[in-house]
């Protein structure tokens, strides 16, 4: 896996071609150009729905923490991991373009 350098104001942007859905309570992301999906638990549903809101890493961090029982520092670095998997998939990128931040 590649490290990210990414900073609390970045945002995470959901790429062309890739679509997700919530089923019962699990998240189905498809890759439409590359034929793939995936499935995300509730914490990566949370966190790929923050992401199409357009939220920053801050946000996301701080939405987490009102739901789940642990550190800041503990869901920075999962949240971390998460968008690098996701970067490194090609479902998302990192957005640090002031006019194309999502509105």
């Amino acid at each position: 896996m590649t490290s990210l350098s990414i900073g609390p104001s970045d945002y995470v942007i959901i790429c062309e071609g890739v679509s997700a859905r919530e089923f019962d309570g699990e998240w189905i992301v498809l890759d439409l150009q590359g034929g793939n999906y995936f499935g995300l638990d509730d914490v990566g549903g949370h966190i790929w729905r923050a992401i199409g809101e357009g939220k920053s890493l801050s946000q996301i961090v701080a939405s987490l923490r009102r739901n789940y029982d642990a550190s800041e520092i503990e869901l920075l670095k999962d949240v971390m991991l998460f968008i690098d998997e996701l970067v490194e998939r090609q479902l998302v990128r990192i957005n640090r373009d002031v006019m194309d931040r999502p509105k």
